[in-house]
């Protein structure tokens, strides 16, 4: 199993994989790509077709997603010029009308459907490390891709109840005093620190670092979630207007004022939430070492209590 990015796609060579997902696209690294539709060239690279039999998962929620469906589905079967291609889709009810597979996703369930009936209905797995709606998407993302490897798919349930998550994605450290503290480190754009909001509720929120091109609107939906922003890094400034008079902020400089100011205001029902919506190369060698330094903050301060 393998997680490419951008940058390893667009220098990569053949490409063939007997499985192949895409979650979703947004604008990122256009720094290094000059534009969205560079961008874009480059993750899909993934779906090239090759000699032997693939099967493609994509999720078609946004403009680019459901193009590549659409030119997939009209390339793959008996009549197309792929016939060892097939495909899954996941997206809401009305977006995936039109295809034989996959499954349409609810508000905290997804349905998986084939061949015009329904397979199976699924909660949403109920774990700290599959928070938020853009979790109930990668749930069934990987239900799509390994229903595809196994002969059931009563398994797939069991893994994921006991899936741990990942490091620096919406990695849930622990609860001191009532209050919770999650590192979402990797969450080095807007977009991706949006959907951390969106999973939590009562946050103190430490953001910044260096920002991306592009402004911060993908944020502006989930700010009411927000009790406090503890800006950091370059991206202060930026991040401070962006929120206006509607979000209290305070601007803290380096990451262990931020943590530090967040705990001591932090009440209990809170989430003091690291999600940068920037990269982290002002401060930090990469997004690793940022989130490793916030869960030393935590750890100290558990130790303390």
């Amino acid at each position: 199993v393998l997680e490419l990015s951008s940058f390893q796609l667009e220098v990569a060579g053949r490409l063939a994989p007997d499985i192949a997902v895409l979650l979703n696209l947004v604008e990122d690294h256009l720094d290094r790509h000059g534009d969205f539709d560079r961008y874009v060239a480059a993750k899909l690279r993934l779906f090239t077709p090759g000699p032997e039999r693939q099967h493609f998962v994509i999720g078609i929620e946004d403009d680019p997603g459901r193009r590549l469906a659409e030119q997939v589905a009209g390339s793959m079967g008996d009549e197309g010029v792929h016939p060892a291609l097939s495909m899954d889709v996941f997206g809401e009810d009305d977006q995936t009308a039109e295809f034989p597979s996959g499954c349409i996703l609810g508000d905290e369930f997804y349905i998986h459907f084939a061949g015009g009936r329904r397979r199976g209905e699924y909660a949403a797995t109920p774990s700290p490390a599959l928070r938020g709606a853009h979790n109930l998407r990668n749930e069934a993302a990987a239900f799509l891709a390994v229903s595809r490897l196994v002969p059931t798919t009563a398994g797939i349930r069991v893994a994921l109840r006991s899936f741990p998550g990942l490091p620096h994605r919406l990695e849930w450290l622990g609860e001191i005093s009532g209050v919770e503290y999650v590192n979402d480190s990797k969450a080095t754009n807007p977009a991706s620190a949006a959907r951390a909001l969106a999973a939590c509720s009562r946050i103190r929120w430490i953001a910044g670092g260096r920002p991306k091109p592009g402004g911060f609107e993908a944020l502006q939906a989930h700010l009411g979630r927000v009790l406090h922003a503890y800006l950091i890094g370059e991206g202060a400034g930026r991040i401070a207007e962006a929120l206006g008079t509607r979000t209290p902020s305070t601007r803290c400089g380096e990451l262990a004022v931020a943590f530090r100011e967040a705990a001591g205001d932090a009440e209990p029902g809170d989430t003091v939430l690291l999600s940068p919506a920037c990269a982290s190369f002002d401060q930090f060698a990469n997004f690793e070492e940022r989130g490793e330094a916030f869960r030393r903050m935590y750890q100290g301060l558990e130790a303390e209590l």
